[in-house]
């Protein structure tokens, strides 16, 4: 139509010559290339921390940043530290975790023409977490995440997967997966693939885990392991302290075994009568509602309004931002520090018989983080309580790097945080699997 009118203008100007031209530029390659790249268009990058990068499908390579916008097509891939959302255009959610490549190949949906909908993810290598939009919800029978070794369909899903290219493993938050060897029609299909060797995992399944090796012809429910973890399968949580310890910037093994004996050795701080003053660190809501009891976090287009200030790390649901950049070094002039506890917030999740999730709102009610700044360490210790969930603690030590970014680890514990720029303020959140669930939640914390 455009064309036509076009070629008509031209006529009643008598610059036919001039508007041939017009129209051979944008019939040619590089124009259409334009357009469909612009229509193609299915999400944006709404945190980014650390080093990554996003490939195009004609190869182009460009540095991620949050509002990068993200099409059909394209390869996000995340270095070592780095950790990137996506919201997609009918609000699914993915989260590529550090040392990642994801493929988008398909991402489109038709009321019309059901069959014609398709969302298909490729994960190369890594990890990776997805909760389903309503395009997902919508067309169930249309999702598909490969990975080198594994096809993986949806029944509408937050689900975690990682893979490498000796084995897939994938677990389940809410509703349920298939996953299947990627051989035969799988390879090009959409949906659950139900080849023979297929098995299914949701969220009932607590404890469990579905994987597949290169060695293996059928898939295998496994007692659960850190799916999230960076490292490879079969990790150990002795494996996890060796890798953060070759990680460490200018830490040791003797640092690393002297935070986590002074975690392990702090006992409950009496709470002092004011809390501290956070005003360069600030949480971040990846979702729209805030969990029960959270009085810590702003919402993400709140944050997103706050000049200078830029995330560090997150899970999906929170974000932490810090006023000073992402990546800038610590300035700080005293060899160690001991925080005080000045804001958080804790849920328990858990799932009932009938395979209905819940949230409980649970309560951190003292804390301890103690930061080595000459060994590049940490360890932080916290008491939670709930109804369901008594009486737990929270001990986890790790290794700090020199922008301020930190990660630990602990029994059936992670955490990752920030800490300011001058290092008088510090965040993290932390996850922990216990017997009625699983507890999350985020702190604040300074001096």
């Amino acid at each position: 139509m455009y064309r036509y009118s076009l070629f008509g203008f031209c006529l009643g100007r008598k610059l036919l010559g001039v508007c041939l031209a017009l129209a051979a530029l944008i019939s040619s390659p590089l124009a259409l290339a334009v357009a469909n790249s612009e229509q193609a268009l299915v999400g944006r990058a709404t945190l980014v921390v650390g080093m990554a990068r996003v490939q195009s499908e004609s190869g182009d390579m460009s540095g991620l940043e949050r509002g990068t916008p993200i099409r059909v097509g394209d390869r996000i891939e995340t270095g070592p530290n780095g950790h990137v959302h996506v919201r997609f255009t009918d609000g699914g959610l993915v989260s590529v975790r550090p040392s990642s490549r994801l493929l988008i190949e398909k991402y489109n949906f038709s009321e019309q023409q059901p069959s014609m909908s398709a969302i298909k993810f490729k994960l190369e290598e890594g990890v990776v977490r997805s909760i389903t939009g309503a395009w997902g919800e919508a067309a169930r029978e249309r999702f598909r995440l490969n990975t080198p070794l594994a096809a993986i369909g949806v029944k509408g899903t937050d689900f975690v997967v990682r893979a490498n290219p000796e084995a897939t493993l994938a677990t389940v938050y809410t509703g349920a997966i298939v996953l299947s060897p990627l051989q035969g029609e799988c390879q090009a299909s959409l949906g659950p693939c139900m080849s023979g060797g297929e098995r299914l995992l949701s969220q009932d399944m607590k404890g469990q885990m579905v994987a597949i090796s290169r060695q293996q012809t059928a898939a295998q429910v496994l007692p659960m392991s850190d799916v999230a973890a960076r490292q490879y399968p079969n990790d150990t949580s002795s494996t996890k302290q060796d890798a953060a310890i070759k990680v460490a910037s200018r830490g040791d093994a003797s640092a690393y075994s002297d935070a986590t004996s002074t975690a392990r050795g702090f006992d409950t701080v009496a709470k002092s009568s004011t809390q501290p003053d956070i005003k360069q660190l600030v949480w971040a809501r990846m979702l729209a509602i805030s969990s029960d009891g959270d009085t810590i976090s702003k919402s993400l287009d709140q944050v997103l309004q706050m000049p200078g200030y830029q995330g560090t790390v997150g899970n999906f649901n929170y974000g932490l931002f810090r006023s000073g950049g992402a990546q800038s070094m610590l300035t700080v002039g005293e060899p160690s520090a001991n925080f005080r506890l000045a804001g958080s917030t804790a849920q328990l999740l858990s799932t009932d018989i009938r395979g209905v999730t819940s949230s409980e709102s649970a309560k951190v009610d003292a804390g301890t983080l103690s930061v080595d700044f000459v060994r590049s360490s940490f360890a932080t210790q916290l008491q939670v309580s709930g109804v369901k969930l008594g009486q737990e603690s929270v001990v986890t030590s790790g290794i700090v790097q020199s922008n301020g970014i930190f990660r630990g680890t602990g029994a059936n514990t992670f955490t990752a945080g920030a800490l300011s720029v001058d290092g008088t303020e510090a965040g993290y959140f932390f996850e922990k699997a216990v017997n009625a669930g699983q507890l999350r939640g985020i702190t604040l914390w300074g001096r």
